[in-house]
């Protein structure tokens, strides 16, 4: 399904965690993941949620895609480069909300570090955009059923409050 910028879909059989090579890490957090999801008590606490950095084509979005045939859930693929505004990114979290239902969606968040680079020095539109992306990911409490896994090859220029505990307070180098 394509909703605007985002793209919903659902893995294929082919993406597996078997015909990926050097994804273990990553794997045994994300089977944390599937565990929360799966689980219907309360006192499940949710993981943090991901960054993947490395360099194009070293298997992050595979990754994703794994993750997704792993859990039997739908994906939603978005690249960031497209919030170009805090309005635009209330929009794709509502989407977000409205494809992932109750029972969970994986959501990729492509070129994370565009829309959440350092904000030392930047404009006030930014700063608006960035703490926006930032609410709206802590609104996803211990009882929502969304993973969000962000991508990026420039870790090095993501905001110190994107990768907070609580948030995105994983990273596995590619």
């Amino acid at each position: 399904v394509q909703d605007g910028i985002v793209t919903v879909g659902t893995a294929s059989e082919k993406d597996s965690f078997e015909s990926l090579v050097g994804v273990d890490r990553p794997r045994e957090y994300l089977e944390k993941w599937k565990r929360y999801f799966e689980s219907n008590d309360k006192a499940c606490l949710r993981p943090e949620h991901i960054i993947l950095s490395g360099k194009p084509g070293t298997g992050k979005t595979s990754v994703v895609r794994a993750a997704a045939n792993m859990m039997g859930l739908p994906y939603m693929s978005l690249t960031c480069t497209d919030l170009a505004s805090a309005a635009s990114v209330k929009n794709v979290f509502s989407k977000i909300r409205k494809y992932g239902g109750d029972g969970g969606i994986i959501v990729l968040l492509d070129e994370i570090d565009s829309i959440a680079e350092d904000r030392d020095g930047k404009d006030p539109a930014y700063i608006e955009r960035l703490n926006t992306f930032l609410q709206e990911v802590s609104g996803y409490t211990d009882s929502s059923k969304a993973l969000f896994i962000a991508a990026t090859n420039r870790i090095g220029a993501i905001d110190s409050a994107v990768t907070r505990c609580g948030r995105f307070g994983q990273t596995f180098e590619f």
